[in-house]
């Protein structure tokens, strides 16, 4: 039963991922893009996301028994499906290297100065690798309260801001026309696309109520979008155009200003805290993908602990080199886009094999 998930387990994962997105790279390139457009970002982006989403779906219900590594080695010929599934393998260690530097350089900045990066690696790594070695069914049990939790951390987080709320830092709206918000949306469906394709690594018929597989996704996709679109359009009320792009993380920055009831204050570690969860899901979804690709008999293991000691030493080995930092600040969305094209090209060799038949 360690490989079946209900919906509701499916829904936070998805929840987790989206959620993953506001700390970090992410947000961090939205804000230095479009900067107080960046709302309208958010906006255009859950709409143009809808293309791809649907696609997932569409993938998903194709020979529901198997994961995508498997779909993708029956879709193809052998020598195509295997560069198909190391170029998305790749691509993936790519983004569990980026979100663990990210979780464990927020961490020092903010909470533990002064601490080596590798102690928070092998922290997060060893979490990370007893939840793997018990099955998917547990990362999705440990994300199931993320989305109770982040939901009412945003009502505290609105409630605490509303004082410090400049509706004048939107001001002028779209100074620079439409095209930055527009083309930044793009960009930022590369990597949301990136995270909703993880997924497919669980079979639809591992889900147990599985006749619910498209609403779970599509309702915690929007639901998760919509707060990160609020914690955007707060951190623009509180920051400023100026300021937003002064920070490295401006959405933790605006939760210092919460001062609840004039008593209550300094929250933002707590509220924080949502974060990191939701980082840690991804991470740990990332693993799992990791390890069903380079599978191997009953060591499963081994598997896990090679692969978390190889990402543990090269983030060390980044915290030192500006050049990858900059790679990823600025190529990042350009290389997870290789896997929106990869999910266009499965999701026509799908259709082009069911005509045939």
């Amino acid at each position: 039963m360690n490989n079946k998930i209900n919906s509701l387990q499916l829904s936070s994962i998805i929840f987790s991922q989206i959620l993953s997105l506001t700390l970090g790279f992410d947000i961090f390139n939205i804000l230095r893009l479009s900067n107080i457009d960046s709302y309208i970002t958010i906006i255009l982006q859950l709409i143009i996301n809808f293309i791809p989403l649907l696609l997932i779906l569409y993938i998903a219900h194709y020979k529901p028994n198997l994961n995508i590594i498997e779909k993708i080695n029956t879709l193809f010929p052998k020598p195509i499906s295997f560069i198909i599934n190391l170029i998305i393998t790749i691509i993936l260690l790519i983004t569990s290297i980026t979100i663990l530097f990210s979780i464990s350089n927020f961490i020092i900045n903010e909470y533990l100065p002064n601490t080596p990066i590798i102690y928070i690696s092998i922290i997060f790594a060893i979490i990370i690798y007893i939840i793997l070695s018990k099955g998917i069914e547990t990362i999705s049990r440990v994300s199931i309260f993320i989305p109770l939790i982040s939901i009412c951390f945003i009502i505290i987080m609105i409630i605490g801001l509303i004082p410090e709320f400049k509706i004048t830092n939107f001001y002028p709206i779209l100074e620079f026309s439409i095209k930055k918000p527009l083309y930044n949306s793009i960009l930022h469906t590369f990597i949301t696309t990136s995270l909703l394709f993880n997924i497919l690594i669980i079979p639809k018929n591992n889900i147990i109520d599985k006749n619910n597989y498209n609403k779970s996704l599509i309702i915690s996709y929007i639901i998760a979008t919509i707060i990160n679109l609020i914690i955007i359009i707060l951190t623009i009320a509180i920051l400023g155009k100026y300021l937003i792009n002064i920070y490295q993380y401006p959405e933790y920055i605006a939760l210092r200003k919460i001062n609840l009831f004039n008593f209550i204050n300094r929250i933002e570690n707590i509220l924080s805290l949502q974060w990191i969860y939701a980082i840690f899901i991804t991470l740990s979804l990332n693993f799992y993908y990791l390890t069903k690709y380079i599978k191997n008999n009953n060591n499963n293991y081994k598997i896990i602990i090679l692969l978390t000691i190889f990402i543990i030493i090269f983030n060390i080995i980044i915290t030192t080199n500006i050049l990858f930092k900059n790679i990823i600040t600025n190529l990042y969305p350009y290389i997870l886009s290789i896997i929106t094209i990869f999910i266009i090209i499965i999701s026509i060799t799908i259709y082009l094999k069911r005509k045939q038949y």
